[in-house]
């Protein structure tokens, strides 16, 4: 006796390469995250000095936005941080603070320009607003210069 095999589903071939291409997945995910070393890792950091020289131009192109006086104080701030994450350069003070000086910088930039966006879109809805209103407004007008053009002939198609 031998017993016939059956021939698989539709969906159990669609369920095991399912699995097949999550394994795949788990597995290289798995072997790239090993992969890195703390040198490679340091190589695509960006040194304090970079950093700091790349704050600089985004807090100049964040001074020459137009909303600038609005968030004056706040990119004085970031002024201010900056000098003290250079001098903690040249001091060479401790890195963990230092970090944490930069990271408040970034956050900082990232506040004001998301405080632009917001500002920006504000400003685009009252203006889209303005103008549906005023469309409307012609819209009304339209609909009564009509009225007015059909009253009469209604009148007169009465009697």
């Amino acid at each position: 006796m031998t017993q016939a095999r059956k021939k698989p589903t539709r969906g159990a071939l669609q369920r095991w390469l399912g699995m097949m291409l999550l394994l795949c997945v788990l597995g290289a995910s798995a072997l790239t995250t090993g992969c890195a070393t703390s040198s490679q890792q340091q190589e695509f950091q960006q040194s304090a000095d970079d950093k700091l020289y790349d704050y600089r131009t985004i807090l100049r192109e964040q001074r020459a936005h137009p909303l600038s006086a609005e968030v004056a104080r706040e990119l004085d701030l970031v002024e201010v941080w900056l000098g003290r994450a250079e001098r903690m350069i040249a001091e060479e003070e401790d890195e963990e603070m230092l970090d944490l000086q930069l990271q408040a910088i970034e956050g900082q930039l990232v506040q004001v320009r998301s405080y632009y966006a917001r500002r920006e879109a504000e400003l685009d809805l009252e203006g889209s607003r303005a103008s549906y209103e005023q469309k409307m407004k012609q819209i009304k007008a339209e609909r009564q210069r009509n009225e007015s053009q059909l009253d009469p002939l209604e009148q007169g198609g009465s009697r």
